[in-house]
């Protein structure tokens, strides 16, 4: 395999630093792919790279695979440090000498590759033999292919990737109705026809479970719950809500609960014509809610014309219902987990999935959503809880719900939360894959696998990530947050800040959206902005008052967390950012030593000292460097 940079040459000469930048990006980026597919890179050569592959397909699968990321990543990107790349793959006989390789093959792979198009790929006859019948990707001839200095005709095909043609972004407002995907799907929130308005919780939980069961259904792509319930109570035309979504189809219904009587109607609805595509009423008893979700699932599949695998059937067949007590605890507590930032909510949102499981021990959503809200899914209880008292309850869920479904895609996000809250990285991003390999329909494991890979220093690969969250889930709050601190990270605060402020049009809670805000103005040391966001926060406040002449009440502060750390539990970052906002490093790490001593501290704590610029000092100390390394977070 040859890959060469395009345009890199002009670069370099134009802006040399900036050129060595993007060179180690794009050096970061491609390695690792190189050994996925057992690959032995021979040599780079400027900005190019000479990779031998044991098999051509292992060569043609990780070329793909390059391409994709990058294309995914450049689509985002600003627009000088997009990489794009040039990949032809050949397969022949070689001659190795001093862990160098020569031949034929190898310069016809040098000359393939100039034929691929920017973010292409281009393959050998030899190679399309080998693999035309292996990929998803078709292939097309190359009719006027001229190798140069290749005195034979090579014969060359072009593998068409899965973007070529056209691709909307999720964020571009200017779409229009005939762009929109019929397959991307959005379920608004189902209306609670309830005669008891407190049913409303059972109307939230039946739109949720069927986001969940249709996600499950290839060739769909199903929008996320928190981007619909921003339409929830809301009126609407379905033309203005499929814009916004950037969906095709959309599925709205009611719900009436009374008793153990059950009375749910659906719609099917085309974006483009507004025409109704289907439309249905159930009338049955609680105990069959999951076959009329099952029903509702295949029929939108049926009417999209979108062929259910065996292995879709399979995930969307729920067993029925064992105890209706069980299930309605399951929604409360849900409810109250997904939609509430008070403490005594997260509280009582725990009670509920324990007596869920008192009533229904196999009931294998409840022990994820009881581990989740222990290591700090939850927007309140990390906050709350010494993570030595939580972990080992998330553990104990977290084995119960492994024991009875490891094919579930929740049971491996819930384990990857409770690996991540124990620092274990690779293990937090091995079993977040593999959620997104039995399911990649869904939001959160993308956003999910952008926090993880942010804790791990992989910047580049977590935006990638965070936008393929946002493809899901393009007007939720919490999607756009790993969005900015992914571009935060990478030290793009304009568009951290850009992404920060569609939290708040989003409806974040606005003392979080400030915050948020805060960090990014300080990186910019805009200090009189960063002090206002943090005073309409009310967190952080006193973090930037020492910068603009007020550390008398930064202190002041400081103390007050000190003595209400006497009290009761507080977090060390709480102590570590107002003894680094008054110039004091060596206190800080004394708190930061004291936390990893204790084992008080939390995956949050230690994660987030490379992304702080208050931290620069301190995370070169060997003292701390020593404790990153032990968490895995040295880079």
């Amino acid at each position: 395999m040859f890959t060469d940079m395009v345009g890199f040459t002009a670069l370099n000469q134009s802006n040399e630093t900036l050129a060595l930048e993007i060179l180690e990006r794009h050096n970061r980026i491609l390695r690792p792919f190189f050994s996925k597919y057992n690959g032995r890179e021979v040599k780079t050569i400027g900005d190019s790279f000479l990779v031998e592959f044991d098999s051509a397909l292992d060569a043609t699968i990780c070329a793909i695979e390059i391409q994709t990321f990058l294309h995914d990543f450049n689509i985002s990107a600003r627009d000088d440090w997009k990489i794009k790349l040039r990949i032809g793959v050949h397969v022949g006989d070689i001659v190795q000498k001093d862990k160098d390789i020569f031949g034929d093959a190898v310069n016809i792979a040098s000359r393939i590759q100039p034929l691929a198009d920017p973010e292409g790929v281009c393959i050998s006859e030899q190679v399309y033999d080998q693999i035309h019948n292996k990929i998803n990707c078709p292939l097309n001839h190359l009719e006027s292919a001229e190798l140069k200095n290749v005195k034979f005709q090579t014969n060359v095909y072009a593998v068409v990737l899965p973007w070529e043609g056209s691709r909307k972004r999720v964020d571009d407002k200017r779409v229009t109705t005939s762009e929109l995907d019929r397959l991307r799907v959005a379920v608004l929130p189902f209306s609670n026809m309830s005669p008891d308005p407190n049913d409303e919780y059972f109307a939230d939980g039946m739109t949720e479970e069927l986001i969940s069961t249709m996600s499950n259904i290839s060739g769909l792509k199903v929008i996320a719950r928190t981007s619909v319930m921003a339409f929830k109570n809301k009126e609407k035309k379905i033309d203005e809500i499929s814009r916004e979504l950037c969906v095709g189809t959309i599925l709205e219904g009611s719900v009436r609960k009374s008793g153990e009587k059950l009375r749910i109607t659906a719609q099917l609805i085309d974006s483009k014509t507004s025409e109704h595509l289907w439309s249905e009423s159930f009338n049955r008893d609680l105990k069959d809610v999951f076959a009329i979700q099952n029903e509702i699932s295949e029929t939108v599949a049926n009417a999209l014309r979108v062929t259910l695998l065996v292995e879709n059937k399979a995930l969307i067949e729920k067993k029925p219902i064992k105890n209706i007590e069980a299930y309605t605890l399951f929604l409360r507590g849900m409810h109250l987990a997904r939609n509430s930032w008070k403490q005594d909510d997260t509280k009582k949102a725990i009670e509920y999935f324990e007596r869920v499981i008192k009533l229904d021990p196999e009931y294998v959503e409840a022990y994820c959503w009881l581990s989740n809200c222990y290591v700090g899914l939850s927007p309140t209880l990390s906050a709350l809880v010494n993570p030595r008292e939580a972990i080992p309850k998330a553990e104990k869920a977290v084995e119960s719900a492994l024991k009875l479904n490891p094919n579930l895609p929740d049971v491996h996000l819930a384990l990857a939360w409770l690996l991540r809250a124990k620092l274990d990285w690779k293990g937090a991003e091995r079993e977040t894959r593999k959620a997104l390999e039995l399911n990649s329909n869904v939001a959160g494991g993308h956003a999910t696998l952008a926090w993880i890979l942010i804790s791990m220093g992989r910047y580049d690969e977590a935006l990638v990530e965070a936008n393929k969250a946002l493809e899901l889930d393009p007007i939720s709050s919490e999607t756009n947050d790993v969005v900015a601190t992914a571009y935060y990270c990478l030290k793009d605060y304009d568009r951290a800040i850009e992404y920060m402020e569609k939290m708040r049009e989003f409806g974040a809670d606005p003392h979080f959206a400030s915050s948020r805000l805060g960090w990014a103005y300080l990186a910019k040391s805009d200090f009189h902005r960063a002090a206002e966001e943090w005073e309409k926060a009310g967190t952080d406040i006193g973090i930037a008052y020492p910068m603009i002449g007020r550390a008398e009440e930064t202190r002041k502060i400081l103390n007050e967390i000190k003595e209400e750390s006497k009290r009761e539990f507080v977090h060390a970052w709480g102590l570590v950012e107002y003894h680094l906002a008054l110039g004091e490093k060596e206190e800080a790490i004394q708190v930061l030593q004291k936390a990893y001593a204790d084992q008080t501290y939390d995956a949050f704590t230690f994660g987030i000292l490379k992304l702080c610029h208050l931290c620069d000092d301190m995370v070169t100390d060997p003292r701390i460097v020593s404790i990153l390394k032990k968490m895995g977070l040295e880079q």
